[in-house]
C-alpha cells in the first residue's frame, strides 16, 4: 500500500491506520447540516504541502470561498494550495470543448492541474448535483466508468453524496458504495432541542478501522471525535 493522507479529524485517523490510503476514492456521506462540506474542504486545507483541487457543483465559487472563510479556511488562491472551481468556471476554462459532458471536462480539468501542480487531492461536491447536470443513459454503467476513471487519474479522490436522513443506501443508484474504497457516514441526530453530529467509517478498504458511530465536535475549522 502507498501512503496515507491524514484526515486531520483529532481521533479518527487512530481509528483507521493514519488516514485514507493514498489513491482510494472515498464516498462522504451525509444529510443536509452534517458538515460534510466543511469536512472535505478542511481535508485538503489541512494537508499543507499537498496541491489539490475542489470541484463544486453545488455551490458558485464565491459562496464556498465565504463559507471557508467564515470557519477560519482561507480560499484566496495566494495563501493555500486548493484550486477551488465550479462548474460554471469549468465551462469557462475550458470552453474549447465545446458540448462535450460534464465528466469529460472534470477529467480534463483535473488532468491539467495534475500536469501544472502535481495535485495529489481531488474533491467533488456534491455527487447529486452531479447527476443533475450529468445525461446518463445507463447510471451503473456510467458511473463505474466515471468511478473507474478518476482512480486511474492516481488522486485520492472525495466525493461528497447527500442523502435524506434515515435513508440507508450510499448513494442514488445503489451502486455508489461498492465502486467506493470507502464510505465516511456523517449524521445528525435531534436530542432536545440541540443536534448532535455523529461520524462513523462504514468502509475503508485495507485499513482495519472500528464500525462505531462517533460523536463529532466542530469548533471552527478543528473537527473531533469522542472515542472514549
Amino acid at each position: 500500500m502507498g501512503g496515507i493522507i491524514p484526515t486531520h479529524v483529532e481521533g479518527l485517523d487512530e481509528q483507521i491506520e493514519g488516514g485514507i490510503p493514498e489513491g482510494h476514492l472515498i464516498l462522504l456521506c451525509g444529510p443536509t447540516g452534517s458538515m460534510k462540506t466543511t469536512l472535505a474542504y478542511s481535508i485538503l486545507h489541512n494537508a499543507k504541502d499537498v496541491n489539490s483541487i475542489y470541484i463544486s457543483v453545488e455551490q458558485s465559487r464565491k459562496s464556498l470561498a465565504k463559507q471557508m472563510d467564515a470557519f477560519g479556511m482561507p480560499s484566496d488562491p495566494l495563501e493555500t494550495n486548493i484550486s477551488m472551481v465550479d462548474t460554471g468556471m469549468l465551462r469557462k476554462k475550458l470552453g474549447f470543448l465545446g458540448d462535450k459532458a460534464l465528466t469529460d471536462i472534470v477529467k480534463m480539468f483535473v488532468k491539467m492541474h495534475i500536469n501544472e501542480t502535481d495535485a495529489k487531492l481531488l474533491v467533488i461536491d456534491s455527487l447529486e448535483s452531479f447527476y443533475v447536470l450529468m445525461d446518463m443513459k445507463n447510471p451503473r454503467n456510467d458511473l463505474f466508468h466515471f468511478f473507474n476513471e478518476l482512480k486511474n487519474l492516481g488522486l485520492t479522490t472525495i466525493v461528497v453524496s447527500e442523502m435524506m436522513e434515515e435513508q440507508e443506501e450510499f448513494g442514488v443508484h445503489k451502486c455508489e458504495e461498492f465502486l467506493s474504497d470507502g464510505i465516511i457516514y456523517l449524521s445528525n441526530e435531534k436530542v432536545g432541542r440541540s443536534v448532535v453530529r455523529y461520524l462513523r467509517v462504514v468502509k475503508m478498504r485495507a485499513i482495519d478501522h472500528s464500525s462505531d458511530y462517533f460523536p463529532l465536535l466542530v469548533d471552527k475549522n478543528v473537527f473531533r471525535i469522542v472515542t472514549k
